[in-house]
């Protein structure tokens, strides 16, 4: 039989009436005891002891009246020991009067408390914490897995007396366990404090300005009244006095014995791993005996920076070894209930996965949905999953279509509150609470008291691409909810930064006011740019133009690196939009900072104009540029590779591809790159290119990718692969497939009619290219940037013009467009000679043309 979490709650008996509106709105088989018939000294101790034992959840109505109660104190010491005890899953206070919060007992009040009376508020903040419970019921909580040696070493630092840290900073891939390494050695070290703290996530582009927000927001829950005046003061505070701000408000979380720990990806960090100068500042100036502030990020700083900050211990936590690895194959295997676990199948499943934690548990949860039996069947194809697995930690998950709307909404708002999910979700509770039981149990989501978040390693999958145009309509409905759940709240209503955040983010996108009756100071630049990054990944260029230049406007309230990405975003836009204002704006702005990444990025959005404006020898000198700059920039290694693909220069072009691919192994792109070059410099030996194992296995990759992004890369390069075997029919069912995917695709119609100029003596086909080649001409002149194509297209249609024999429309064609093909000129001209020499061409004037161009032909 299903078992659904309850609630108990503690309340005074004059605060009975707000209780009844409350319970209207909750199944009433969610409460433990009949609440409203309780009355001080109509139960006894122990049958309350009894009932809040098979409660999973404590509620406390928090007045001034209730907490001067007897009664309420006794429950409140029940409800410590229950949940010290972890015999309770979770907490829940509503102020509900003019109380302060200094009035909560100090254990009580690092958890999630709200100063509200709206009845529909509490209500969902109680359905919403039910529903987390009820997804998280059954699962059993995943084994520490000791790494003896890094916690000694976090343990000596930690209780070294000759240098006090003042701050802990811990960096490692996203799941390899940070926290828990940390935790575990503070509760060691610290038993009587709250390890788990107060959690702080930090989006790329956040500054200390952010991270003040809403630690304030999350540690006093200002009331709605109070936050415009907060908004006003902070944004006018001077950087010495906005950091003196913050080191008092970490001390002040410290003095409670609890921490603060700010989870970040690349925040904090410039491009070369220095800490940003905010940051620095902000850690230079900790004067606490005690590390009462904890950073969780993906890199470490540079060992420069490190020496400078010697207040802080910096710790990375790397992959686990090889006998902490079987290890914990062995947990996870048993934890999932895996028949028949011995040596032999975990030597086999650590030699596929293994190192890191997250992976190893994803890979174990898909073991005992596989089976034994299909291990054994065909360990090769389970192999294969698992690689892929391992490759892309999204593929092949079964994920319902409200898993998918919930995932667009966490890559819409970042950090969500449950109640706000509940709230704009807009199904039941139960489907709710299987949705996200389903996310947390694929370690999608991160849950943390009262929030839900991305797990950061799947943010970084790029999934969006993933779900349907359905979906995009539901974030439109969704920001709609947010924005009118908020409009009921109450002026001495607390608010949650996450909501915040939501609904400033949902406002903008949606172009209302802001509501919760904040003023234009609660947005800063952060969230113009990522509003900005979200159109931009979606290819809506006009939109992040216009929230670039917003975002811009606020760069007082920005850090360096955000400053600088805003420009790239701007550059990079304007010229798909044919805007020279910004374009020009972004090249003069970042001309202005000194950094190595400033002059990159104005190398490479000039370089990137030149490319779409089909200037390719001008383009390829500005990637040199970059690449002198940083040699190891994917961005810049790709862009010159694709312009050497223009002019079939396949064996630098392929040197360039595995320069980058070694620094983003998955990208599609870079795959494609590399695939093409390997075709087209093997395919004059068929059996070499048949049995080629590294092809195949960039063809196994590119098919992982395709899913992911779903697009076109993997059907295209085949149809181009089997083009290369001479096997033309097969070619063209894959071209014809990536067509039928999107009819608007450039490349796809060009690989098309190059398949068909392949097939010699068809004079139906050989028309049927003409076609594709007026097609892509048709899709190039109606779509910015399309003499970005001038190249393609000359190719194709000097090749078709040979293809006929028409030697004189060939040289026609190519004499008006020379001037405009750069280094490719030179190896079309030849290819039209060689091919009027080979065919013993008799005209006079036409044999005098092809001599002359092989005459002055470079040696």
């Amino acid at each position: 039989m299903t078992s659904y979490a309850k609630a108990f709650v503690s309340h005074s008996s004059s605060d009975k009436p707000l209780l009844n509106e409350v319970v209207k709105q909750v199944s009433a088989a969610r409460w433990e005891i009949d609440s409203l018939s309780f009355e001080e000294g109509r139960t006894s101790a122990n049958e309350i002891f009894q009932s809040m034992s098979r409660s999973s959840l404590f509620v406390l109505f928090a007045s001034q009246e209730a907490m001067n109660t007897e009664w309420v104190k006794s429950e409140l010491e029940i409800a410590q020991h229950l949940y010290y005890a972890k015999k309770i899953g979770g907490l829940l206070v509503f102020i509900i009067d003019e109380m302060p919060a200094q009035s909560l007992p100090d254990w009580i009040r690092l958890h999630v408390f709200a100063r509200t009376k709206n009845v529909t508020r509490i209500a969902n903040m109680i359905r919403s914490r039910l529903m987390q419970l009820d997804s998280l019921r059954g699962a059993e909580q995943r084994p520490f897995v000791s790494r003896s040696n890094l916690r000694s070493e976090i343990e000596k630092k930690l209780s070294d007396l000759s240098n006090p840290v003042r701050a802990i900073y811990v960096s490692g891939t996203d799941g390899i366990g940070r926290r828990a390494l940390v935790s575990n050695s503070l509760q060691t070290l610290l038993p009587g404090s709250d390890a788990m703290g107060i959690n702080i996530p930090i989006a790329d582009g956040e500054g200390v300005l952010e991270v003040y927000h809403k630690l304030f927001i999350e540690w006093q829950r200002p009331t709605q009244s109070e936050l415009n005046e907060f908004f006003k003061s902070s944004c006018s505070l001077s950087e010495d006095d906005l950091n003196n701000k913050m080191v008092s408000l970490i001390n002040e979380v410290g003095e409670s014995k609890s921490y603060v720990w700010l989870q970040c990806d690349h925040a904090g960090l410039t491009e070369d791993g220095s800490i940003e100068p905010q940051f620095k500042k902000l850690l230079t100036t900790l004067d606490t005996n005690r590390p009462n502030l904890i950073i969780r990020a993906r890199r470490s700083p540079t060992f420069a920076d490190q020496a400078k900050t010697k207040n802080v211990a910096y710790f990375r936590v790397g992959s686990l070894s090889d006998e902490e690895s079987r290890r914990l194959w062995f947990f996870a295997l048993n934890h999932y209930k895996v028949a028949g676990v011995d040596d032999a199948l975990v030597s086999f499943l650590h030699e596929k996965i293994n190192g890191h934690p997250n992976i190893i548990w994803m890979a174990a949860e898909y073991v005992a949905q596989a089976g034994q039996a299909a291990i054994k069947a065909n360990p090769r194809d389970f192999a294969e999953n698992l690689h892929k697995l391992s490759l892309s930690l999204i593929d092949g998950l079964p994920l319902t279509d409200h898993a998918k709307r919930i995932l667009s909404l966490f890559d819409e708002f970042g950090t969500i509150s449950i109640d706000d999910l509940l709230a704009i979700f807009g199904e039941t509770d139960q489907e709710l609470a299987d949705a996200v039981s389903l996310l947390a149990s694929y370690s999608l989501l991160e849950v943390n008291e009262g929030y839900l978040r991305l797990a950061p390693f799947f943010q970084h999958a790029r999934f969006r691409k993933r779900f349907s145009v359905d979906v995009d309509k539901f974030l439109v409905t969704a920001r709609t909810r947010i924005l009118d759940f908020v409009s009921n709240y109450m002026p001495e209503d607390s608010v949650s930064f996450s909501t915040i955040d939501s609904v400033i983010m949902a406002a903008i996108k949606e172009g209302r006011p802001i509501p919760l009756a904040l003023d234009e100071k609660a947005i800063v630049g952060s969230h113009y740019l990522r509003v900005a990054r979200s159109y931009f990944d979606r290819g809506e260029y006009t939109q992040t133009v216009t929230f670039c230049n917003s975002a811009f406007e606020k760069s007082g309230t920005l850090t360096h690196s955000a400053v600088i990405e805003t420009l790239r975003l701007l550059g990079m836009s304007a010229i798909r939009t044919n805007d020279s204002t910004n374009i020009n704006r972004a090249k003069t702005e970042l001309a202005k900072f000194t950094s190595t990444q400033a002059k990159r990025h104005v190398h490479f959005i000039s370089g990137f104009e030149y490319r779409w404006n089909g200037a390719f020898d001008e383009s390829e000198e500005e990637f040199k540029k970059v690449l002198s700059l940083n040699p190891t920039d994917t961005h810049a290694l790709r862009e010159l590779s694709q312009l050497l693909l223009i002019r079939e220069d396949y064996k630098q072009a392929e040197i360039l591809a595995r320069q980058a691919i070694i620094h983003a192994k998955d990208n599609p792109y870079l795959i494609d790159i590399l695939l093409q070059c390997l075709i087209e410099q093997r395919k004059g030996n068929l059996s070499t290119l048949r049995g080629d194992s590294e092809i195949d296995e960039l063809f196994r990759r590119l098919e992982v990718a395709d899913k992911r992004e779903r697009s076109t890369f993997f059907s295209l390069r085949r149809a181009h692969y089997f083009a290369a075997l001479k096997n033309y029919n097969e070619a063209l069912d894959y071209a014809n497939e990536a067509i039928s995917h999107n009819v608007q695709h450039v490349r796809a119609y060009a690989i098309r009619a190059e398949i068909k100029l392949s097939i010699k003596h068809d004079a139906q086909l050989l028309s049927s290219a003409e076609s594709d080649i007026k097609e892509l001409e048709k899709l190039s002149n109606s779509k910015a940037g399309g003499t970005r194509n001038l190249a393609l297209i000359a190719k194709l249609r000097i090749r078709f013009e040979l293809a006929k024999f028409n030697f004189k429309a060939a040289i026609q064609y190519f004499e008006k467009i020379s001037f405009r093909l750069g280094k490719l000129r030179d190896k079309l001209a030849v290819e039209i000679a060689n091919q009027i020499i080979s065919e013993n061409i008799s005209d006079s004037d036409l044999v005098a043309w092809a001599n002359r161009v092989l005459s002055t032909k470079p040696n």
